[in-house]
C-alpha cells in the first residue's frame, strides 16, 4: 500500500474513533464528582472571551478618534484617547489573565474527573490480574494514566478554548469589516456587478488560498515523515 493510502487510512480511522471516544469522555466527566465545577469553570471561560472580544472591538473603534486628534494636533482630545487607551488595554490584561487562569483550573478539574474515572476502574477486582498477562498496553498502567490523563485534558481545552475564541473573533470582525468595506461596483461590457462587503471576500479568499497552498506544500512532507517512521519502526 503507498504512503499516501496508508495517510488516508490513518486519518480515517481517527476521524471514525474521535466521536465515540469524546462521547465516552463526557458520558464519564457527567457522573464525575468534578462535573459541577467543570460546567462553572466553562461558563467562566466562555463569559470571559465574549467580554475579550467586546474589548478588542473596542479597541479597534478606539483607533479612529485617536488617529484624528493626531492628524488635528489636538492635544486635550489627544490625551483623552491615551486614558482610554488605558482603560481599554487595562481590561483586557485583566481578562486574558482571568482565561489563563480558568484554562489552568479548568484543565486541572478536568484531569482531576478523569484520572478518578481511571483508576476506579483499574481498581476493580481482578483488573490487576488481568493486566499482568496484557501485552504492552497493560505495562505501568498507573503512569499511561497519569500521562495518557494530562494529555487529553490539555489538549481538549486548548483545543475547545481556542476554537471558541477564534470563531467569535471571527464572526465579530467579519461584521466590522462587512460595515466598513461597504461595496464595489464593477462594469464589464455594459453590465454592472455589485459585490457588498467586498473586503470580507477578499479577506475569505486570501485567506484560503494561503491555507490551501500550505496543505499543498507540507501534505507530501507528513506523508514522508510517516513513511520514514514505518520504515524505521520496521528495521527497529
Amino acid at each position: 500500500m503507498s504512503p499516501s493510502a496508508l495517510e488516508s487510512a490513518a486519518t480515517e480511522q481517527a476521524t471514525v474513533r474521535l466521536v465515540p471516544q469524546m462521547l465516552m469522555m463526557f458520558r464519564v466527566l457527567k457522573t464525575s464528582p468534578q462535573w459541577a465545577k467543570l460546567l462553572l469553570l466553562g461558563f467562566g471561560l466562555l463569559a470571559i472571551i465574549g467580554a475579550t472580544a467586546f474589548g478588542q472591538i473596542k479597541l479597534n473603534a478606539w483607533n479612529q478618534p485617536f488617529y484624528d486628534a493626531v492628524a488635528k494636533k489636538d492635544l486635550p482630545e489627544f490625551l483623552v484617547q491615551l486614558m482610554v487607551f488605558g482603560i481599554i488595554a487595562g481590561a483586557l490584561l485583566l481578562l486574558n489573565v482571568a482565561q489563563v487562569w480558568l484554562n489552568q483550573a479548568t484543565k486541572v478539574k478536568l484531569r482531576e474527573g478523569l484520572v478518578s474515572d481511571l483508576f476506579d476502574q483499574w481498581l476493580k477486582s481482578r483488573r490487576a490480574f488481568r493486566l499482568v498477562y496484557a501485552p504492552e498496553i497493560g505495562a505501568n498502567p498507573d503512569q499511561r494514566i497519569h500521562e495518557d490523563a494530562r494529555h487529553l485534558s490539555e489538549l481538549s481545552i486548548d483545543l475547545g478554548v481556542g476554537l471558541l475564541q477564534s470563531s467569535l473573533l471571527l464572526v465579530i470582525f467579519i461584521g466590522v469589516l462587512w460595515r466598513l468595506s461597504g461595496s464595489m461596483t464593477f462594469y464589464l461590457s455594459g453590465h454592472s456587478l455589485a459585490i457588498p462587503g467586498y473586503m470580507v471576500w477578499c479577506a475569505l479568499i486570501y485567506s484560503g488560498t494561503a491555507s490551501w497552498l500550505s496543505w499543498l506544500i507540507g501534505h507530501p512532507l507528513v506523508a514522508s515523515r510517516q513513511t520514514a517512521a514505518s520504515s524505521l519502526a520496521f528495521c527497529i
